[in-house]
């Protein structure tokens, strides 16, 4: 994903719930990391069944 695409993206997903260290668990997989992923899989072949 770029830059630019990824300026579009992350103001509409939810921000981590332990931002300052303390309170919820650390998020474990970065927003960013995730999408990439997903972007990279669903056009080569995989199907929606599979990724859960």
């Amino acid at each position: 994903m770029s830059d630019l695409e990824w300026a579009i993206l992350e103001p509409l997903l939810l921000r981590p719930g332990n931002t300052t260290g303390r309170g919820s668990r650390p998020e474990k997989w970065r927003h960013r990391l995730v999408l990439d992923t997903i972007f990279y899989l669903v056009p080569g072949g995989i199907a929606w069944a599979r990724l859960l």
